[in-house]
């Protein structure tokens, strides 16, 4: 029996479409490998949980932490201010080193402070100013006080320094403990200078003042003088030399000392 016209015109047409549906699904193409380090777009999407780092949280009405400095409290700047100011404007101490005679050897000690005499000059010793004609002062080897000018020095020939005339209110005279001699000592600190003689011709002044070599010291007239040690800032400072001015006690070294200093 022959199929209705309109089977056969709707079939083979249904027909094609499957097999053209079929074949379009059978010949897709194979799905595209990305490239490694890119994504893939027909890959599917990864739903595993994706842990995120916590952010700093910021409050707004906290005040931000200080930034870690060295402490210093003010106090201690004030102290460190003042140590600045101390070093660039010192200010005399109260407790300042006390005013003290100048240090003597052992020779120097015994005569200026035990009125001891130091040897003539001979072929072993030489006094140090016995032949010094220099222009200049002659002080106090112990306390600085100026004591001659070079202009009262002469040669006596007897072996110590010779002076006929001494700076006025530079040295003080005195009965010697032999009881023969004149002593003559540092106004100012007492130290034994000698002795003084009269009546030998020697100058004008008719005076010879022998004198110590030790007990004193020459500054060359160019030279600025030394500032004096006072006695009585000596006395003061309550650290003045144990000796103390020499005691007239003492006397001469005896019989066997030199007959002039």
């Amino acid at each position: 029996m022959p199929l209705p016209r309109i089977l056969t015109v709707v079939f083979p047409a249904i027909l094609a479409c499957g097999c053209s549906t079929e074949s379009s699904l059978s010949s897709s193409p194979a799905p595209v490998q990305a490239p490694a380090g890119t994504v893939n777009p027909n890959a599917s999407p990864d739903t595993s949980p994706v842990t995120i780092p916590d952010e700093p949280r910021f409050d707004l009405n906290e005040p931000a932490a200080p930034s870690p400095v060295a402490h210093v409290s003010v106090t201690d700047t004030a102290d460190m201010s003042s140590e600045n100011q101390r070093a660039a404007n010192p200010v005399p101490s109260n407790s300042a080193s006390p005013a003290q005679y100048n240090p003597l050897n052992e020779l120097e000690a015994w005569v200026i402070l035990q009125k001891g005499t130091e040897p003539p000059d001979s072929r072993r010793y030489k006094g140090e100013y016995t032949e010094l004609m220099d222009a200049g002062t002659y002080i106090c080897r112990r306390c600085n006080a100026p004591l001659y000018e070079s202009e009262s020095k002469f040669h006596s020939g007897c072996g110590w320094p010779a002076f006929d005339d001494e700076i006025p209110g530079a040295v003080q005279k005195h009965a010697d403990a032999d009881g023969l001699r004149v002593e003559i000592v540092c106004r100012n600190c007492g130290g034994h200078l000698g002795h003084v003689f009269t009546g030998e011709g020697f100058t004008k002044k008719n005076t010879r003042h022998c004198v110590n070599s030790v007990s004193m010291k020459f500054i060359a007239k160019a030279t600025p003088l030394p500032p004096v040690v006072r006695r009585e800032a000596v006395a003061k400072s309550d650290v003045a030399d144990s000796s103390g001015a020499p005691d007239s006690s003492f006397g001469s070294p005896g019989s066997s000392a030199p007959a002039n200093p």
